[in-house]
């Protein structure tokens, strides 16, 4: 009994490890966890399920324990990394292999600071498939990088003249400018329009001319009631484009202190009847300083002027500059006395073009030119010291070069690491009168030439007069196109068949210079000169090959069966 006793207290109490007191047994035990992989290994399995306990006597047998979970897939390695630094893409690593996958499209995106879309996978900017095209031609069509939006800016067909009306033809996209009404106010009721033009009367005075500049437009006279001289207390500007016209009254007088009238660039101006005197530069320009603008002047006198270069006009920077019917005299410089045309490497090609003008009397040259220079019907004349000079091309058509104080032209070189050669093509010209050692000069002084360039062997002269005699120089340096005549001895070298040399003073008969009619004096030729009816009317040409059809005073070529050489056609009496 007490052996029974003691069991069933056992039992009671719950301490009977191994066999059932006659009801169901114990539960197995959990199984392990799986170890976690390792970097591209598999995970561990999971532990095996704990074993049911027995099944007491009636009993039933305990319940298997809980399988363990299985071990973690080892990571994935790209070891280069697979950000492909491209905001419009995501970058993938999947069992060691990157995958860059455009994110989806209108994402935004940086692109340069701007703002972007993401577009198959690339930034764009947001104006790259905006078509902002309104199909009117009248109108700038943009599009702002910044918002992507279009813009519409109607052209600007303002032309800056109060006078007309300016607009865009949406058709063909080209602007119109018509007149206004003639005689509507304009230049801040200064002048009336007419014709698309805005005119006014100013007063002869300095601020009456600064206010026609001001105003633009033209042509502005002024209210001088006859011959007027306006000294002026500084140089005035012409900024503006404007025809100002002095009616031939009008003289602008710099009262030797500072320069009379300045040019801007890129202005267009034309002074008609003007006469600009007593200008004093310290540097250029005493008279007139054009940098590059284009400024034409018309029966217009500069002279009296003085300054370092161009005493007279100074042109430069690709100035136009344009003399017709016009005079520049009495000016001084040390270079350019009357004008310094400045061209080259440096300063832009600066031209030159004088119709029916007479440039005399300058000190330190009459016309110094290193750009391009024509000069058609006109005169160079009694100029102290040579009569053009410089390293630039010169054209001289029916003109006269007389009495210039060391020579009629000066052709030589300047070296900037580029030699640059003056150039002179000389057609149907007189050259006469001067008192230097020669009359066409190839060098300079006594030094000898200074121009080895061959472009200078193209220096020509056609159906020309030389009375005087040429330098070696010269005649190293030019080529004879036939129809010269040099008198009265034979240095110029020419040597075609229709040259003609060693013709005597009576020979030539060839006049003073003096007013023979026509805007310019010229040398008359003589009856009987060796100069008259030489020159078949198809070689009467230009350097253009057009045929000259008068002469520099504008008379009739020919007068009789030929043209006559030189300058000056001897009219045939009835």
């Amino acid at each position: 009994m007490r052996y029974l006793f003691g069991f069933l207290c056992v039992c009671a109490l719950g301490v009977m490890p191994m066999v059932g007191c006659g009801d169901t047994s114990g539960d197995g035990g959990s199984g392990g966890d799986g170890g976690t992989g390792g970097f591209g290994g598999s995970g561990g399995g999971g532990g095996s399920a704990g074993a049911g306990g027995m099944g007491g006597d009636g009993g039933s047998a305990g319940t298997g324990g809980t399988a363990g979970d299985g071990g973690s897939g080892g990571m994935s390695e790209c070891p280069m990394g697979c950000d492909d630094m491209n905001e419009c893409t995501e970058d993938v690593c999947t069992d060691g292999m990157c995958s860059n996958t455009a994110v989806t499209d209108n994402t935004q995106c940086d692109l340069g600071g701007l703002p972007g879309r993401c577009m198959s996978g690339r930034c764009e900017g947001l104006c790259s498939r905006v078509d902002c095209d309104d199909g009117n031609l009248c109108t700038e069509d943009t599009c702002d990088p910044a918002d992507g939006i279009c813009d519409y800016v109607p052209v600007d067909c303002d032309d800056g003249n109060q006078c007309t009306d300016d607009a865009c033809d949406a058709a063909g996209g080209l602007c119109s400018h018509t007149a206004v009404q003639d005689d509507t106010s304009c230049g801040d009721s200064a002048g009336t329009c007419q014709g698309g033009s805005c005119v006014g009367r100013f007063a002869c005075t300095e601020a009456g001319i600064r206010e026609a500049i001001a105003v633009g437009g033209g042509p502005h006279t002024f209210d001088c009631g006859g011959p007027m001289t306006v000294v002026t207390v500084a140089e005035i500007r012409i900024d503006n484009d404007v025809i100002l016209d002095g009616e031939g009254n009008l003289t602008v007088d710099g009262n030797e202190s500072h320069g009379v009238l300045f040019v801007a660039q890129s202005v267009t101006a034309e002074l008609r009847g003007f006469t600009v005197t007593r200008g004093a530069a310290t540097t250029e320009g005493g008279g007139i300083c054009n940098f590059g603008g284009r400024l034409t002047l018309t029966n217009s006198t500069v002279s009296g002027n003085t300054a370092n270069s161009g005493g007279g006009i100074w042109n430069i920077f690709g100035g136009q500059l344009t003399l017709t019917n016009s005079t520049v005299s009495g000016n001084t410089a040390n270079r350019g006395g009357g004008i310094a045309n400045v061209g080259g490497l440096f300063t832009g090609g600066a031209t030159l073009a004088l119709t029916n003008s007479t440039v005399s009397g300058n000190t330190g040259v009459g016309i110094s030119n290193s750009g391009l220079m024509t000069l058609t019907n006109s005169t160079v004349s009694g100029n102290d010291g040579f009569g053009i000079t410089g390293i630039g091309v010169s054209t001289l058509t029916n003109s006269t070069i007389s009495g210039n104080s060391r020579g009629s032209l000066e052709v030589f070189c300047s070296e900037f690491g580029v030699v640059f050669c003056g150039r002179f093509d000389v057609i149907n010209s007189t050259v006469s009168g001067d008192t230097a050692c020669s009359d066409i000069y190839g060098g300079f002084g006594d030094e000898g030439p200074l121009c080895f360039s061959p472009s200078v062997d193209s220096s020509t002269l056609t159906n020309t007069v030389i009375d005087g005699v040429c330098s070696e120089t010269w005649v190293a340096a030019s080529t004879s196109n036939g129809h010269n005549i040099e008198s009265p001895g034979n240095t110029c070298g020419f040597d075609q068949l229709t040259d003609q040399t060693s013709v005597t003073e009576m020979q030539l008969n060839l006049g003073p210079l003096a007013d023979n009619g026509g805007p310019t004096q010229t040398h008359a030729l003589g009856p009987g000169s060796f100069a008259i009816d030489q020159i078949p009317v198809t070689e009467c040409v230009d350097v253009d090959s057009m045929l000259l059809t008068e002469d520099q005073r504008g008379v009739t070529r020919p007068q009789g069966a030929m043209c006559d050489v030189g300058a000056f056609e001897l009219e045939v009496g009835p």
